[in-house]
């Protein structure tokens, strides 16, 4: 099934385009319904777990790294806009609310040479782990930080850092076929870990 996702779904410009619609739907109703406001469903309004994965579908899914820049780019093109817009009518801020799309505006302007770099992956050799280890180092970054989320405010974010450390799994052992290559993108990981875990203490040293 996860091989059928990444590798034989037929990413056209149609499922592209559909496929940004319904995410953004979807993003913004958790946005706006109250029981899943400041939730784990809501996360993909505000950090870029979720978002990862969804470009990823589509990378793995195109032949040549400029369609994985340009599908990648129209998708972060549509979705983000429309998840502010869909807000408009429920929000406070009204039309002000696009005060926030900046930030992902800017990001969906690095989706187009980070999805062509990304594209990378399918070679499945040393540089597709380390390609692939900067998106699990970030995994391992937020779950972390859900982690120290759910400790202080159970079970806030318990969703969230569970899907993080799952995704990890999924990406390398689904995406790298290569044990060695594995291993490798395993490692750079679990350096990131203790990366992360040593910033949270830091941060939490501060805070006292």
């Amino acid at each position: 099934m996860l091989n059928k996702l990444f590798f034989k779904t037929e990413m056209t410009w149609k499922r592209v385009i559909l496929f940004a619609i319904g995410v953004a739907v979807f993003t913004a109703a958790m946005l706006v319904i109250p029981f899943t406001i400041h939730t784990s469903l809501s996360n993909p309004g505000t950090y870029l777990e979720s978002w990862i994965l969804f470009a990823l579908i589509i990378i793995m899914n195109c032949n040549k790294p400029l369609e994985a820049g340009l599908k990648t780019f129209v998708f972060f093109l549509i979705s983000q806009p429309l998840i502010y817009l869909l807000q408009v009518p429920f929000s406070s801020l009204g039309w002000q609310i696009f005060m926030f799309y900046p930030q992902w505006g800017l990001l969906t302007l690095l989706t187009f040479p980070g999805a062509m770099i990304a594209w990378l992956i399918k070679k499945d050799n040393v540089l597709s782990a380390i390609i692939l280890s900067f998106a699990t180092m970030y995994l391992t970054f937020q779950g972390i930080y859900f982690m120290c989320e759910m400790l202080n405010f159970f079970p806030h974010n318990l969703l969230s850092f569970i899907y993080c450390f799952v995704l990890i799994f999924v990406f390398i052992l689904v995406l790298l076929k290569n044990k060695r290559n594995r291993i490798i993108a395993f490692s750079l990981t679990g350096i990131g870990l203790l990366a992360s875990i040593w910033v949270q203490v830091l941060l939490m040293g501060f805070a006292f």
